[in-house]
């Protein structure tokens, strides 16, 4: 990818021990390892109403998933997980729906402007987000047809091909939240439907959301292959 290395195809072996849960590897960033839950936290609203509009920063999803005070994701976690947890980089530059990958990393990565909102890219100094649009689609593999696919017309094969689409639509709800903002509508944000598509929805309405955290560089792979149930990979780190 441009960016980095997403494990991509079907079916990797990329399962990871954290807080005590079974995760994914999502990719390595540099020397950061930037990992995904394999099971959806309870659906939620990507923002408290519509008329609240569509940008990351300070939505509802947002503030739950980074709050550390009772009754926020992040107060949940362990206190092992939380040492190993680094400030993230989040692409969250508005997107459509129908762009094939390269295309969505472009529009998350720049800021940029739709209808007189400004979605300036990226956000940082947040511990936990989302999958960003075009991770989903990269996360396809690498076949010389889906990279080259519209996200609203993955369904026609490539969520096939794509280890994050069994993830995602494991949410309990017809649709997962990605963290990219609608290009075409202040009012609504990208999901990853259960059929494998990328679409869009109201803020207020309700999606899976499966958080996602960078590592700090210093937290390494200690054991483990990959795989599913007790052969996933264990985390160590020296770091304070």
């Amino acid at each position: 990818t441009p960016y980095g290395y997403v494990y991509s195809g079907a079916n990797v072996d990329n399962y990871v021990t954290f807080n005590g849960e079974s995760w994914r590897i999502l990719g390595v960033y540099g020397e950061q390892l930037k990992i995904v839950r394999a099971t959806p936290i309870a659906s939620q609203k990507y923002n408290n109403s519509d008329s609240d509009g569509n940008v990351w920063g300070g939505s509802r999803l947002e503030q739950y998933l980074n709050q550390d005070t009772d009754g926020g994701y992040y107060y949940s976690l362990s206190a092992d997980a939380k040492n190993m947890i680094a400030d993230g980089s989040w692409d969250v530059g508005a997107c459509a729906k129908n762009v094939a990958a390269a295309a969505a990393y472009a529009c998350a990565t720049a800021t940029n402007i739709y209808n007189n909102v400004t979605y300036t890219t990226p956000l940082t100094n947040k511990k936990v987000g989302l999958i960003a649009n075009y991770e989903y689609l990269y996360a396809a593999e690498n076949d010389g047809t889906c990279w080259g696919t519209s996200g609203y017309d993955y369904n026609g094969g490539c969520q096939n091909k794509d280890w994050l689409h069994p993830v995602l639509t494991n949410s309990g709800s017809s649709s997962a939240w990605t963290l990219s903002p609608n290009s075409g509508y202040i009012y609504s944000a990208l999901y990853v439907s259960n059929a494998g598509y990328v679409s869009d929805d109201y803020v207020n309405g309700s999606g899976g959301a499966l958080p996602v955290v960078y590592l700090k560089s210093g937290v390494t792979i200690s054991g483990g292959n990959g795989q599913s149930g007790s052969n996933a990979y264990t985390l160590s780190y020296s770091g304070a």
